[in-house]
């Protein structure tokens, strides 16, 4: 009964720390490149890239970039530069008068410069009034991160630990 305690602890910690961390996403220091289409939203107007950010530090900068093609071809219109330090709710919005971002496919490149960033809720929505109501959006779904070496460290203890207890019972 005493293990499953344990059991049952160790579950309660583990899923409060998943979902501590399901509103951001911690991202490192790079470039992240998603491709948009809003075909399906045309005529719009306007361009938006919105995020939370949680923690950009004094010395970082993000910057959102877009590419009149997908892949991050044709134009780059940008980067429009959010220094740190910040913390809040941040949208990047161009016009969509270029004949390459009226077409409903273009891309985005969002850069972090150095360091980590916690981003909340990206998306990418088009509008036809600046500041608009969203035509369309899509959702900005960063890769995911492998875990850390310490949680295979921290999980093979685990193990461990419940060898040697079942080995002593």
């Amino acid at each position: 009964m005493k293990i499953a305690r344990h059991i049952l602890l160790a579950l309660a910690l583990a899923a409060g720390w998943g979902t501590a961390s399901a509103n951001a996403t911690v991202i490192a220091a790079g470039s992240y490149d998603f491709n948009l289409d809003f075909t399906a939203a045309m005529p719009y107007s306007w361009a938006n890239v919105q995020f939370v950010l949680a923690s950009l530090l004094a010395g970082q900068n993000l910057s959102v970039t877009f590419f009149t093609d997908l892949n991050e071809g044709g134009s780059a219109i940008g980067p429009g530069t959010i220094p740190g330090p910040f913390s809040g709710p941040a949208t990047v919005t161009i016009g969509a008068m270029d004949p390459g971002l009226t077409d409903g496919l273009f891309s985005v490149r969002l850069t972090l410069d150095t360091g980590t960033a916690d981003i909340g809720s990206p998306i990418a929505f088009v509008s036809s009034s600046f500041p608009g109501t969203p035509i369309a959006s899509v959702p900005l779904v960063f890769p995911s991160t492998v875990p850390e070496p310490a949680t295979f460290v921290l999980l093979g203890l685990g193990l461990a630990g419940l060898g040697l207890w079942r080995r002593r019972t």
